[in-house]
């Protein structure tokens, strides 16, 4: 899930922000992992649940323990439930070196 905040200061947002989430989210059974990370202006928090979760019911946990937490008037939530069945098991990054970090540009199909 995330939150768009007005908060700038990323101490400030984690006060008021991330920290009253995560102890609203850990509220929900079956919760076995959180994480989060705190930027100006934005929060990421990542959860995890028992193995055998219906996402939807879930999610809708996710947002009933949010719409609960008290946060900074502006504050903009949204939830994204993510099956791990249907992401990618592997990523690559591609990397290049050389004269410059952007010395030059190819596609894929290229490398």
């Amino acid at each position: 899930m995330t939150a768009s905040t007005t908060q700038v200061e990323p101490l400030a947002n984690e006060r008021s922000v991330t920290d009253p989430m995560e102890t609203a989210l850990k509220t929900i059974p079956g919760l076995t992992h959180i994480h989060s990370l705190t930027y100006p202006e934005f929060v990421v928090v990542d959860m995890n649940f028992d193995v055998g979760t219906d996402l939807a019911s879930r999610g809708a946990q996710v947002s009933t323990a949010i719409a609960a937490a008290k946060l900074p008037a502006g504050t903009v939530t949204k939830v994204t439930p993510v099956d791990l069945n249907e992401t990618a098991v592997v990523t690559y990054a591609l990397t290049e070196t050389g004269i410059g970090r952007f010395a030059s540009t190819r596609s894929l199909e290229d490398l």
